[in-house]
């Protein structure tokens, strides 16, 4: 069912409630929760739709923090409804049942957005199902400039913090039974070992990997001095910590290094000088699965943002990981 305008606007000022101000996140170092930035929590329900929430969020948050006013939804069935259209990716719209929702890298996501741009959700509202590109060359657009990669293995702890602090960043996980059944405010600490083994002979039978897209938004250090990330989800209301009455919530998670997108873009609109160009990152990194008592995490985000890459280890030895692939690159300046 598509939703109204006034939906739309709950979507974008429930931030504007004190959910920020509850004791869970309180006593988190950093959160972008209660900033007014945040679209808040959403449910994708069945729909493969995980990557065009993450990024559609973290895309907004840029576009309020850049410019300094309320979060305005950018339009996530614009993206999964018009993607083909632009980009046609004949076989697997040969597999896909009529209506039926896809999963997508962000690096398309991204590129969507720096070629097309991208429409407000309230012009081209969410639906549950893939349809027809319904775009019209009226409708407001916001684009990114560029997204560029880098090495995150440079990076310091310290000067990763400082990137989440600029703006949430999106991040891209694979998807376990533990992760989607994780409730309460305890850190998620990774995949059993039965699931990891389960995932290396499923691959060795040559089926896909799963992989799952959230926003990283905060960071901080439990009781146990256990360093941990904040994250918001778009699973159902019991996922996690349920800060808020509607929707999925956020919650503390730390997932093992594994599988890494990590994407900053360059805000431009094509409506109105809103926001200064930034540039973008990604990142993509597939190293050995790992469960460690300090654990890492990879993320993909906008503007200015980066993700953890600390060394870890093998939970079954002390080796090093497997040859980490890292891409990465600089990026601009506010004043730029």
């Amino acid at each position: 069912m598509v939703k109204t305008t006034k939906e739309i606007e709950g979507v974008a000022m429930c931030e504007s409630s004190k959910l920020g101000e509850k004791p869970f996140f309180q006593k988190i170092s950093f959160s972008w929760v209660g900033k007014k930035c945040l679209l808040c929590p959403q449910s994708q329900k069945k729909t493969k739709y995980c990557w065009a929430y993450a990024s559609i969020g973290a895309m907004s948050a840029a576009l309020s923090i850049k410019s300094k006013k309320a979060v305005v939804p950018l339009s996530k069935h614009h993206l999964t409804d018009c993607l083909f259209k632009y980009y046609p990716d004949p076989k697997k719209e040969a597999e896909l049942k009529e209506g039926e929702t896809y999963g997508c890298s962000c690096s398309k996501a991204y590129r969507f957005a720096v070629e097309q741009g991208i429409a407000e959700e309230e012009s081209y509202p969410y639906a549950m199902r893939r349809g027809d590109c319904k775009c019209t060359e009226t409708m407001k657009k916001v684009k990114i400039a560029a997204y560029q990669r880098i090495n995150i293995r440079r990076l310091s702890k310290g000067q990763i913090e400082e990137h989440i602090k600029r703006q949430p960043i999106k991040c891209s996980i694979r998807s376990y039974d533990s992760l989607k059944n994780h409730v309460g405010q305890s850190v998620y600490m990774g995949p059993t070992m039965e699931e990891i083994e389960d995932r290396r002979a499923s691959l060795a039978r040559g089926e896909k990997d799963s992989t799952h897209s959230m926003l990283i938004m905060g960071f901080g250090t439990d009781e146990d001095g256990q360093n941990y990330y904040l994250v918001q989800n778009s699973w159902e209301e019991r996922w996690g910590y349920h800060g808020h009455d509607t929707g999925p919530s956020t919650k503390l998670m730390v997932p093992p290094l594994e599988n890494v997108e990590l994407s900053q873009p360059v805000l431009t609109t094509e409506v109105e000088a809103l926001v200064q160009p930034l540039q973008h990152v990604a990142s993509n990194f597939e190293p050995q699965l790992a469960i460690s008592t300090f654990k890492s995490f990879y993320v993909s985000g906008m503007w200015r943002t980066l993700c953890e890459c600390i060394t870890q280890f093998s939970a079954e030895s002390s080796e090093s990981l497997r040859r980490l692939r890292c891409r990465k690159v600089v990026y601009l300046s506010e004043d730029n």
